[in-house]
């Protein structure tokens, strides 16, 4: 070997052990020391979300040290907070949260929306905060949104989330968001969307007499057995500027009534309820019951308005035809929360068929929350239309 070769090897060796690293054959795969690895969503309002909840893997970037803070700040009376999951955060340093514990890293807004229409999207806001000293990377996965957000320290990132219709039926359907870091879900939270019934417009005034001819092209309800009853019904409902419109007509092999009008769920009734205030915290749900007297028909109202007692204003009439109780009644607007009927009005609605002198006893619902305590979030939104 020429002298100038044995030099070049010698100085190559040398280079090598100051270093202190052996020296690496040209092509030769070097092991690198692992750090933590933080995987997130690609970036990107409308992404579809991954069956199964598998979260594709577009990119990744180091995990920030100390993500769970020591103390989380204090919650403002209102704010709809989450529960962390257990193992949500992995950090040696600090515990990791109990169920049960409450963070202020992710709260939706509003935490209800009813569509206006079937095929509408509800939109909401997400309102992420990092309430730790280090950067976070975040994804956010809820209806048709698929985000990863760096959210600094301290701050709040607030991101719209965009959700179809989940389906074409009437009723509340919940829809979670979650907050990842890597696979590991940190904050979870439940909002509801409503889909709307439609309620027909009365073109001509509907005579409150026991006859339901003029009912033709009314909307039915689609009812739901509450309990073992053994009883069945057609609901219609309508509307104008002025009243809200009801009939039934039941087929029951008893039937059982002339109560004084603040014992009527004793016998057979209708009960129906409205929400006029949806999403307020302060409205108190109107509740009215329907049954036949001991002279006509009579409706009470339980709960809301001017509170408990006979509305004179409304109109009803009960009567037996056969095997079969035709309710029908008229209330004006004015003792339903003094709601503003108008084309493409929305309240939330609730309705049951009380059958308490069956055998099982049971009733028939459209929509829950009037037993046992009223709560105006079980009730289905219904949409008035011209």
């Amino acid at each position: 070997m020429k002298k100038w070769m044995w030099m070049l090897c010698i100085l190559s060796i040398g280079c090598s052990l100051a270093s202190g690293k052996p020296a690496v054959k040209k092509g030769a795969s070097v092991k690198q020391p692992s750090k933590p690895i933080l995987r997130f969503l690609a970036p990107g309002v409308g992404a579809a979300i991954p069956p199964r909840e598998k979260l594709p893997d577009f990119g990744s970037a180091p995990m920030p040290p100390g993500i769970l803070p020591g103390v989380l700040p204090a919650v403002p009376a209102g704010v709809n907070t989450i529960i962390p999951q257990p193992g949500a955060f992995d950090n040696t340093n600090t515990a990791t949260p109990v169920v049960g514990a409450v963070s202020p890293m992710l709260r939706l807004e509003p935490m209800r929306v009813d569509l206006l229409r079937r095929g509408d999207n509800a939109r909401f806001t997400a309102v992420v905060q990092n309430p730790t000293s280090s950067v976070m990377h975040v994804g956010l996965v809820g209806g048709r949104t698929s985000e990863a957000m760096i959210i600094p320290a301290g701050q709040t990132v607030r991101l719209p989330i965009s959700a179809p219709a989940p389906s074409t039926t009437p009723g509340n359907f919940d829809l979670p968001v979650k907050a990842l870091v890597g696979d590991k879900v940190i904050a979870r939270v439940v909002a509801v969307i409503g889909v709307p019934e439609n309620c027909k417009y009365a073109v001509r005034t509907i005579r409150i007499n026991g006859d339901l001819g003029e009912w033709g092209d009314a909307v039915s309800l689609a009812l739901s057995p509450a309990g073992e009853a053994r009883i069945s019904a057609r609901v219609m409902i309508a509307w104008d500027e002025d009243r809200f419109y009801i009939a039934i007509s039941e087929k029951d092999e008893g039937f059982s009534a002339e109560f004084l009008p603040e014992e009527m769920l004793r016998g057979d009734n209708v009960q129906i309820a409205f929400d006029t205030a949806r999403g307020s915290k302060n409205f108190v749900p109107i509740v009215l019951g329907i049954a036949r007297g001991r002279i006509h028909g009579i409706c009470y109202r339980f709960s809301g308005g001017n509170g408990p007692g006979t509305v004179d204003a409304a109109r009803v009439s009960v009567r037996r035809d056969g095997n079969r109780t035709i309710y029908e009644a008229s209330i004006p607007w004015s003792e339903i929360g003094g709601f503003r009927a108008r084309a493409d009005g929305l309240l939330g609605f609730a309705m049951r068929i009380n059958d308490p002198d069956g055998h099982p006893t049971g009733a028939l619902a459209w929509a829950d929350g009037i037993t046992p305590t009223p709560n105006p979030n079980s009730f289905y939104p219904l949409r008035l239309i011209k």
